[in-house]
């Protein structure tokens, strides 16, 4: 596991730390995945490459739902050219990471939800019926350490980014949500926008939930020049004719400018 001081140290908010040290452990994965495919492994045993670094990983969420996600990217970066560039995509959910370091405390899903529908504010503006726990909480045995992480989509009507700055506040508000159940002094908070790791070729968007526009959006976006910058797919950069490798070193770089943590997992 990654120390928390790097990617404060290279300027990520202290509200995204332990969500950037999630995606950090999931292009770790992906990178191992893809050292395997180029050395001639077969999927299933990328596959099993891939879930070792997961489940090996305290920072990882949980393998089974991200399977084909990540042996999609590692098969990429194996092969090359333009799929080979990933992206990170925004996936119109909004996650929230509790974590707690205790000798006898825990964290259960129950009061990871507590975090978010205990707060009035946060509730209204989600659907909690469809709410996923991405990281089953699991304490690790070593450092005490209890993370847990659920992704909650937008209510009908309601936009991706109105969710993302109500959820900023549940940091000064988790003291209370889980008072009675941790202590609020070996708890953080980590809050984003759901990412996913897809494709260099992959120009998909998510969507927030119907009625959330005023108009129709066209998703053609080459065209749309006023998007935040926030919501929008980030692409690496780099020469497409490099080798797997040059690209992954140059993909890396970007993020270490952008998205510190998953830089400094990879590194």
């Amino acid at each position: 596991m990654m120390s928390k001081m790097r990617p404060k140290k290279l300027g990520l908010p202290d509200r995204e730390v332990d969500l950037a040290l999630q995606l950090g452990a999931k292009m770790k994965a992906v990178k191992a995945g893809a050292d395997a495919k180029k050395a001639g492994k077969t999927d299933t045993e990328v596959s099993a490459v891939i879930k070792a670094e997961m489940e090996n990983d305290p920072d990882a969420p949980d393998y089974e739902p991200k399977k084909a996600e990540l042996l999609k990217a590692a098969k990429a970066v194996a092969e090359g050219g333009v799929k080979g560039d990933l992206k990170f995509k925004p996936m119109k959910t909004v996650s929230c990471r509790v974590c707690v370091t205790s000798d006898t405390k825990t964290l259960t899903a129950d009061t990871l939800k507590k975090v978010v529908e205990d707060v009035k504010k946060a509730k209204d503006l989600v659907n909690a019926d469809a709410a996923k726990v991405t990281e089953m909480p699991k304490k690790d045995t070593v450092t005490k350490r209890t993370c847990g992480t659920i992704a909650y989509p937008p209510k009908a009507g309601m936009k991706t980014e109105d969710v993302k700055k109500e959820f900023e506040k549940l940091e000064v508000t988790v003291r209370r949500s889980l008072a009675g159940h941790l202590d609020g002094d070996e708890t953080t908070t980590s809050t984003a926008e759901t990412q996913d790791i897809v494709t260099g070729d992959d120009n998909s968007e998510a969507s927030d939930p119907a009625g959330s526009d005023d108009k129709d959006t066209d998703k053609d976006t080459d065209k749309d020049t006023d998007k935040d910058e926030s919501s929008a797919t980030t692409k690496p950069t780099g020469d497409v004719t490099t080798s797997a490798g040059e690209r992954l070193a140059t993909h890396v770089a970007v993020v270490l400018a952008t998205f510190a943590a998953v830089a400094a997992a990879l590194l």
